[in-house]
Formats: C-alpha cells, structure tokens, sequence
C-alpha cells in the first residue's frame, strides 16, 4: 500500500519523472489501434478511461478489457450473487460496445497484492497475442491498495518482455494525478454516463456519475490554454513509454 513512509516522494522528485513531466499535450486519438485496458475491478476501465476508449473505438480500435478482480469484497451476506452480478454487468457493457470477448483474472478484491504473481504468465501471453500498442492501467502511486498492485503485476510482465512498442497511459481513479497527456471527452461525456450505467450494483451505493462529472469538469484545471468559461470535459493520463514506465515502476517496487 502507499503510505507516507513509502517511495511516493522519491517517484515525484526522480529524475525520469521530471523528464516525462516536461512537456504536456492534448491526446488526439487519429489511429486504429490495439488497445489493452487493465481494470482492477469492474467500472475503474469507465471512470478512468471511458471516454477515451469510446474515442478509441469510433477509430475502430480493438478494446480488449482485462479484469482483474470482481470488485465485490469476500465479507457479509450473498457473497457469490453480487459476484456474478458484477461481472454479467462487465459482460453486458462489453458486449454492447462490441470489445473483445472481457477476460476475467478472477483475482479476489482488495487481495490482489498477494495473488497477483499467479497471473504474470496469462498477462505476458495476453500481450505476446494481441500486442497492444496502448495500455491502460491505473496511475501507479493511487491509493488504492488493487490499483497499486496491477502495477506491479503489468511491472512483472513487461520488464520480462522485449516489448516497447506501445505507450502506457496511466489513468485517474483516485488521485490527482500528475499528467503529460489529456483527452478532450466533451462530446463523449454522455457515452461515459451511460456506459457508467451499466454498473448499477455500484450505483446503488455510490454515484460515481455524479464523481466523476465534477471529476472530469475539475481536470479543467490542469490543461493548457483552458478556458474557464467553457464547460468541458477531459480525463487525464501520465503518458509513458515502456522504458519510462519500467523505471517509475522500478522506483517503488
């Protein structure tokens, strides 16, 4: 877990961030392209990444979701229900967007930092097959202990792998993260909600429309030549090549 004891400055102070963070640039999305989204429950590929994915796609990209876990804690009643719940809803916004067939890792929630290594192996074929030229994957220092440890396992993988083809974009979940690259969602937002939408065991609990709205609004902020008059919606990325990111990940695993 990032805690205050952790590496967190150092990755912050380090020379390779520095470098990544010296330039900053709006994403345009103008390519097909293969893409490979790691998600560490369902819903974090939608509030992420959403609406770049759905850019990605009018592209005619192909989206291959991996989830690593159900997103429902091994604690109280119905258990194995709201399991199977959870993932028919992956399957359906899948299936809707015409993605890839969603591979689950099965992994447990909130335990994914202690099973994580039995999937190195799936994960470097996954790649070695579909040879993905973006991945998405939550920023490495959230604070989220799922989030953090797909990190460590995408780490794993490539640092194994003569593959540097691609780029990484890492995306916001729980952190404000520091970026490099931003997508204008604007004209995509309303797809976002209604991909959102699918998930409703989360809604239920907790309005993660209304979040990531204001989220997505309050990115604003960080972007260049903004203007505040205008309401418009962007998702932020640190964009990084596979060596850059090898060496961030270095950093703090």
């Amino acid at each position: 877990m990032i805690t205050k004891n952790s590496n967190y400055q150092e990755i912050l102070n380090s020379n390779i961030f520095s470098k990544i963070l010296r330039t900053q640039a709006e994403e345009i999305f103008y390519e097909k392209s293969n893409v490979l989204v790691l998600a560490p429950h369902p819903d974090d590929e939608v509030i992420g990444c959403g609406g770049s994915i759905e850019l990605l796609k009018k592209k005619e990209s192909s989206i291959q979701m991996i989830y690593l876990s159900n997103g429902i804690p091994n604690k109280g009643t119905d258990v194995g229900s709201r399991v199977l719940q959870r993932k028919q809803e992956a399957i359906q916004l899948n299936q809707n967007k015409n993605y890839n067939k969603p591979i689950f890792f099965d992994l447990e929630t909130r335990k994914i930092e202690f099973n994580y290594t039995k999937k190195i192996n799936e994960l470097k074929k996954i790649i070695s097959q579909i040879q993905p030229n973006l991945i998405f994957v939550p920023f490495v220092i959230d604070r989220v202990n799922d989030h953090h440890f797909t990190n460590k396992l995408l780490y794993q993988v490539l640092k194994d792998m003569i593959y540097e083809s691609c780029f990484i974009y890492s995306y916001q979940i729980s952190n404000f993260i520091k970026l490099n690259s931003y997508v204008d969602i604007t004209n995509v937002f309303s797809v976002k909600v209604e991909m959102m939408k699918f998930y409703q065991s989360v809604l239920e609990k907790t309005n993660y429309i209304h979040l990531f709205k204001g989220l997505n609004l309050y990115n604003n902020f960080f972007v260049k030549n903004r203007n505040s008059k205008d309401e418009k919606y962007f998702e932020i990325f640190l964009k990084q090549s596979v060596k850059d990111y090898l060496e961030i990940c270095k950093i703090i695993f």
